[in-house]
């Protein structure tokens, strides 16, 4: 029997207690248990309003006549309670399209982005994604390096330029105060 396929014995044999039967107190059965352990009692559940709403009785149905019972009002014709059901529907309907995403969902863009659907397929195009993803590694470092490059360049001319800026001036300052004798 699949009952007793899932009790657990204890270890001379016998069945579990807790496995082979099901315990059932009432509430107050269970408050008497637990003041015996010395723990405090369970507080009986208040019921919620709607488990109070459910519980009250349904209104009367109407009667042959079309009258209802206490409260006055009429049965609806049955055309009035289609169009009200049809009403109904559309509504839903509409929530229905309202709750649903916009556009293609995952799968159906994966489908339609996917020339291959088995596994060798999804592996082959991992494979390229990924050489697609180094290539342009590759690129960007490369991008880098020239730029790092070409400012290096132009830090060495800025300095070789600063350098004969500075010799230039160094020189006019030498020759200042000398005097050339021309021989004619």
């Amino acid at each position: 029997s699949s009952a007793s396929r899932f009790q657990r014995p204890y270890r001379d044999g016998r069945p579990s207690l807790a496995m082979s039967e099901e315990i059932s107190l009432t509430i107050d059965e269970t408050n008497a248990l637990r003041a015996k352990l010395g723990l405090a009692p369970l507080k009986p559940k208040e019921p919620s309003k709607k488990q109070q709403a459910s519980a009250k009785p349904p209104p009367p149905k109407a009667g042959a006549d079309g009258a209802a019972g206490d409260d006055g009002a009429t049965a609806r014709e049955p055309a009035e309670a289609e169009a009200l059901r049809e009403r109904l529907q559309e509504a839903k309907r509409k929530r229905l399209e309202a709750e649903q995403p916009a556009g293609a969902s995952l799968g159906e863009q994966l489908r339609a982005s996917a020339k291959d659907t088995s596994a060798l397929g999804w592996v082959h195009q991992s494979r390229v994604t990924q050489q697609e993803k180094e290539v342009a590694f590759a690129a960007r470092r490369a991008e880098r390096r020239a730029a790092k490059n070409a400012a290096k360049r132009a830090n060495a001319l800025d300095a070789r330029f600063a350098e004969e800026d500075a010799a230039a001036t160094a020189g006019a300052s030498e020759l200042e105060g000398m005097t050339i004798a021309h021989g004619a």
